[in-house]
């Protein structure tokens, strides 16, 4: 930033340019962060100067992350999905795709889970394809997970 500043002082003392609103533009546009041109520059969280937005720097120069709508799923990223949303019951929970026994009751668009207790074993009150099985009662809950028997 000190090197803008001193080659816009020399640029206005050679006459070359002109002291005055238009120099304020100009310098105040050299300052600005660029994106995507390698060098961190503040607001930027990461600047890696390339379009691979699946990497663990997004092309917005911020950190890949789950639910920031983008597949991260290079550089150490093990993203399967993003949908964008943190929606446990929809098919990307926690940038996963959902299945019986992942711990989240997919009941979302094409899900159809009643139940989902984390396994896939039989005779637990969840059956290992997510169907609400022996319940006296009509709703259970085990912590974070709820179904309703249908």
């Amino acid at each position: 930033m000190r090197n803008v500043k001193l080659i816009m002082a020399c640029l206005v003392a050679i006459g070359f340019v002109s002291a005055g609103p238009a120099l304020a533009i100009d310098l105040q546009l050299a300052l600005e962060a660029i994106c995507g041109n390698g060098i961190i520059e503040d607001p930027e969280e990461c600047d890696d100067a390339n379009g691979n937005d699946n990497d663990q720097c997004t092309n917005t120069c911020e950190f890949a992350t789950c639910g920031d709508g983008i597949v991260w799923n290079q550089d150490m990223g093990t993203e399967e999905c993003d949908d964008g949303n943190f929606d446990v019951s929809d098919d990307c929970p926690m940038c996963y795709y959902a299945y019986c026994g992942d711990g989240f009751v997919w009941s979302t668009g094409m899900g159809t889970e009643e139940c989902d207790d984390g396994n896939t074993q039989d005779g637990d009150g969840c059956s290992s394809d997510c169907r609400v099985e022996g319940v006296a009662n009509d709703q259970f809950s085990w912590g974070r997970v709820k179904a309703r028997y249908l």
